[in-house]
């Protein structure tokens, strides 16, 4: 059980920051958005448009680790687009690559949204 709660912690660690997320359509590209993983679990998003509005929400996340599972993501309180269960596929000092897989009612069908961020320094 403790490797599994090492890896766990390490991937908070990592995740813990502030991450810009660079979105991969055409019609979201003048949009700049952070997000901040913060303790414990709040979630901090600041979007800023092209019209001179923002938009400032708090949200949660948590990290589920399971042994020979991918490390899944779960976010909340940041409405549709982005509430569900997300895999993380690359983590490290510099990048975030995370890929929805569930909806928050726990359905896959209609899921499916990837998410790059690179982290700020």
């Amino acid at each position: 059980m403790i490797p599994l709660t090492s890896c766990k912690k390490q991937t908070i660690n990592k995740l813990e920051g502030k991450w810009r997320l660079w979105y991969l359509t055409k019609q979201e590209q003048n949009i700049i958005d952070f997000w901040e993983f913060k303790k414990p679990n709040i979630l901090h998003r600041q979007a800023f448009y092209e019209n001179d509005s923002i938009l400032d929400t708090i949200g949660f996340w948590s990290i589920k680790s399971e042994i020979f599972e991918p490390t899944e993501l779960e976010i909340k309180g940041f409405g549709a687009s982005f509430d569900g269960i997300y895999r993380i596929d690359k983590l490290n000092k510099n990048f975030l690559f995370i890929t929805r897989i569930k909806l928050p009612s726990g359905a896959s069908s209609g899921a499916f949204r990837r998410y790059e961020f690179t982290k700020e320094k």
